[in-house]
């Protein structure tokens, strides 16, 4: 008979892996993923970081346009368009995440979340498969009550609206020019809207079923939350 016993890792024999995971070299977007966390735990310091980054980005674009003015080189127009986007796409990625994060209320990131753990958790939430790792799982579930919280139905309306606008005014060029030469653009960006709202709400039913899952899976373990309360049970 066999006694020996389960590796870490798992594996074939069906036993969770325990084993915590080990520390891996800092990757390049890290410090965004530190952010997010932070923007999630410090709603004030999110709005300062959103507020300085338009700002700079608003100064970058007048500087370039003054600097584009005055250049008369293709040269200098390369460098300049480089470093525009070298200095502006830093902050972009701020300001984006600084807002997007903004909306997380009900249940933040746990605010000691290592980028590491978060990058595990969304695999976690993805494959609705628990690592047995505990940071790991209870960022997992997080994430998983924040996918369950959002509501993409205004949006998905407001695009559904600004489709049937576009193939509106498609058609009335088509009536009045008497052929779609005119509306060619309003009929593609009609398309395209109906197309990213399909999309978007396929993507966002797969995202809640794999969320609720993941949730009633962690909920299930001794000590898990309350069912119908997934704010608790994240410690």
């Amino acid at each position: 008979m066999d006694n020996a016993l389960p590796t870490p890792g798992g594996g074939d024999n069906g036993t969770i892996d325990t084993t915590p995971p080990a520390p891996r070299s800092p990757r390049l977007l890290d410090p965004l993923l530190r952010f997010q966390v932070r923007a999630q735990n410090d709603p004030g310091h999110a709005r300062r970081v959103a507020f300085t980054g338009v700002l700079s980005l608003t100064l970058l674009t007048v500087l370039l346009g003054l600097l584009f003015g005055v250049a008369d080189h293709p040269a200098v127009w390369a460098v300049l368009a480089l470093v525009g986007v070298a200095a502006g796409l830093p902050l972009f990625l701020m300001v984006v995440t600084a807002f997007v994060h903004l909306m997380v209320f009900r249940v933040p990131l746990p605010a000691d979340t290592r980028p590491a753990d978060l990058r595990a958790a969304r695999r976690v939430l993805r494959s609705r498969t628990l690592t047995g790792v505990p940071e790991v799982d209870r960022v997992a579930r997080a994430l998983a009550a924040q996918v369950l919280g959002q509501r993409l139905w205004p949006s998905a309306l407001m695009l559904a609206g600004f489709s049937v606008l576009n193939l509106f005014n498609a058609l009335n060029r088509y009536a009045s020019d008497g052929g779609w030469s005119g509306s060619a653009v309003f009929l593609v960006v009609s398309v395209l809207m109906a197309l990213m709202v399909v999309f978007a709400v396929a993507h966002d039913l797969l995202a809640k079923r794999r969320a609720r899952d993941l949730a009633m899976a962690y909920d299930a373990r001794p000590g898990g939350t309350v069912k119908g309360e997934p704010s608790r049970g994240l410690g």
